[in-house]
C-alpha cells in the first residue's frame, strides 16, 4: 500500500522510504507525521500506531522524556531549525528494549518552518564495536608476548607492557621510533624483507630471530607477523607478535640434559648389573680351582695315605687354603672400593713407605738385586692413607718380583702437583696392545697362578686417592696428589 502523507513532500517522502536508519517526519509539538519502514523495524511500532502520536511517548521513557522534549524544543525553535542539530539519548522499543541513538534533526526544506525530520541512528553496534575495541586492548596488554604494530617502514604504532618487559623500552620511547633501534645490524635485511612482504600482501611465515634490548643484550625470540587492512583491504600497517625463547630454550637444554643424565645412569646402571654378573661368575671360576684342589687333598687324607703322601697332601691343603684366602681378600677388597670405600689419609713419608717394601721384597727373592732412586720431596710429605698405598705398592712390586730377571728399581720423584712412583723390571714387559688390559679384573697374561685382580685393585685405589696407575714402556707408573683434596673418599685425621 502507497504511503504518503499531505504535509510530507514527495521527495522527502522518498527519502524516508529508503533510508537505512528509522526517519520520523514531526510538527513543531514533536506529533509524528510519517514513520519509515525502517523506524517500525528498529522501534516495533507501525505507521499507523505511531501517526499522531507524540514521538517522545513512544521512544523515550523515565527521566528521558523530559530531557528529549528540552532537546527537541530546542532545535524546532526558530533559531534551531535554520540550523538543525543532533543529541544522544536512550531509546526503546515497543517491548521495552533500550539502546543508545543518536537523533540528527533538521528542518523540511519545504516547510513553512513547522515540519522536521529526525533521523535516529542506533549507536548500540557502535558500542559493541567499542566495547570489542577496548577488550582486544586489554587482551594486548595483558599478552605475556610483546606485540608491536608498525607503519609498512618500520615506525612504531603501539607498544604492549610485555614489549616494555622484554626489550625494556618504554611505549613513550618507542611509539614514533623505527622499531630497528632493536634490530641487530646483521638482521636488518631480514626484517626490511618481511615488511616488504607484508605491503605486498604476501604472508609472512612463523620464525626465529634475534632482537636486543635497549641495553644492547641480544635476546632469542619467536616473530609472527601480520598485514593490518583498512576497510577497502589495503595494507596499511603491520601487527608484530615477539616471544620471548629464552625460558623455553633454557627448559628444552635443561630437559635434554636430564634425559642424557637419565640415559647415562640407565646404561650405568646396565653396565654395572653386567659387571656385576661377569665379577660373580669370573669369582666363581677363580675359586672353584683352590676349593677342588682343598677337597681332593682332603679326600686323599680320608681314605688313608703313607706318610711320605700325608705330609705331601697337607702341604697342598695348606697351599690351597692359602690361596682361596688371598683370593677372597682381594674380592672382598674390590667390593668395598666397588662401595666407594672411605680412606682415612694423614701426613705420610711416601718415601720410607717405598724403602719399606722393597726391603719386603727383598727377604722373599735375595737373588734380585733391588734399586730405589728417590728425588727430594717436600716436607711434610703427601697427605695419603698409608695403608692403601702400602697395598698399591706390594702390588706393583710382587708383580715385578713375578717377571724380573735379575733387577728391579724404583724411583720416587716430584711430577708437578703429584708425585710419581715408577716400578720397573728387566724382564719381558707386557705385550703391546695389553696396555690397558692388564688392569682388567680377573685378567692374568703370565698364566703364573695369579688370579688376576691384585693390578686392578692397585688402579682402585690409585684412582680413588685422586691419582692413577699406568703402564708404558718405561713400567709401571703410580701417579698420586700432593694435595688430599682431591681424594674422592676422604676421612682426615691428624698426624
Amino acid at each position: 500500500m502507497k504511503r504518503d502523507h499531505p504535509d510530507i513532500p514527495e521527495d522527502e517522502r522518498r527519502v524516508i522510504e529508503v533510508a537505512g536508519d528509522a526517519v520520523v517526519a514531526i510538527d513543531d509539538g514533536g506529533k509524528v507525521l510519517d514513520w519509515s519502514p525502517q523506524a517500525e523495524r528498529t522501534f516495533g511500532w507501525s505507521r499507523e500506531e505511531a501517526s499522531g502520536r507524540e514521538l517522545a511517548s513512544l521512544i523515550v521513557r523515565g527521566e528521558d522524556v523530559e530531557r528529549y522534549r528540552r532537546e527537541l524544543a530546542t532545535i524546532c525553535s526558530a533559531d534551531g531549525a535554520r540550523s538543525g542539530g543532533r543529541f544522544r539519548v536512550e531509546a526503546h522499543d515497543r517491548d521495552g528494549n533500550g539502546f543508545p541513538v543518536e537523533a540528527v534533526v533538521w528542518a523540511s526544506a519545504k516547510a513553512d518552518g513547522c515540519t522536521f525530520n529526525v533521523l535516529f541512528h542506533d549507536l548500540s553496534h557502535q558500542r559493541e564495536r567499542d566495547e570489542a575495541r577496548e577488550r582486544l586492548a586489554a587482551i594486548v596488554d595483558s599478552s605475556q608476548d610483546a606485540i608491536v604494530s608498525t607503519t609498512l617502514d618500520g615506525v612504531v604504532l603501539s607498544w604492549n607492557r610485555a614489549a616494555e618487559n622484554l626489550y625494556c623500552f618504554s611505549a613513550e620511547e618507542m611509539v614514533g621510533r623505527s622499531v630497528f633501534c632493536m634490530v641487530p645490524d646483521d638482521r636488518r635485511a631480514e626484517l626490511e624483507g618481511w615488511l616488504g612482504q607484508l605491503a605486498r600482501g604476501e604472508s609472512v611465515p612463523r620464525h626465529e630471530t634475534q632482537r636486543r634490548t635497549k641495553s644492547g643484550w641480544p635476546i632469542e625470540v619467536a616473530v609472527t607477523m601480520s598485514p593490518v587492512r583498512d576497510t577497502e583491504g589495503s595494507v596499511v600497517a603491520a601487527s608484530i607478535v615477539d616471544r620471548d625463547l629464552t625460558e623455553s630454550r633454557w627448559m628444552a637444554t635443561t630437559l635434554d640434559a636430564s634425559l642424557k643424565m637419565l640415559e647415562q645412569a640407565l646404561a650405568d646402571a646396565q653396565a654395572a648389573e653386567a659387571r656385576s654378573r661377569q665379577f660373580l661368575a669370573d669369582a666363581a671360576h677363580q675359586l672353584r680351582t683352590p676349593l677342588a684342589g682343598i677337597r681332593a687333598a682332603a679326600e686323599n687324607l680320608l681314605i688313608g695315605a703313607d706318610a711320605a703322601d700325608r705330609d705331601r697332601l697337607l702341604s697342598d691343603l695348606v697351599r690351597e687354603a692359602s690361596r682361596a684366602g688371598r683370593l677372597i681378600g682381594s674380592l672382598l677388597q674390590i667390593a668395598r672400593i666397588d662401595e666407594g670405600e672411605v680412606l682415612v689419609a694423614a701426613p705420610c713419608d711416601l718415601l720410607s713407605l717405598c724403602a719399606d717394601e722393597a726391603d719386603r721384597l727383598w727377604s722373599v727373592a735375595p737373588h734380585l738385586e733391588i734399586v730405589l732412586r728417590t728425588d727430594e720431596l717436600p716436607d711434610p710429605g703427601p697427605v695419603l692413607d698409608e695403608g692403601a698405598v702400602r697395598e698399591i705398592l706390594a702390588n706393583l712390586l710382587d708383580n715385578a718380583r713375578r717377571h724380573a730377571v735379575s733387577r728391579i728399581e724404583v724411583v720416587v720423584a716430584q711430577a708437578g702437583d703429584n708425585i710419581d712412583a715408577r716400578v720397573s723390571d728387566d724382564g719381558p714387559g707386557v705385550p703391546p696392545g695389553s696396555e690397558e688390559r692388564v688392569f682388567q679384573r680377573f685378567v692374568s697374561l703370565d698364566g703364573k697362578g695369579g688370579c688376576g685382580l691384585g693390578l686392578a685393585i692397585a688402579r682402585e685405589l690409585a684412582r680413588t686417592h685422586g691419582g692413577d696407575l699406568f703402564y708404558d714402556e718405561r713400567g709401571f707408573t703410580l701417579r698420586l696428589p700432593a694435595d688430599y683434596r682431591a681424594m674422592r673418599h676422604l676421612t682426615e685425621r691428624a698426624s
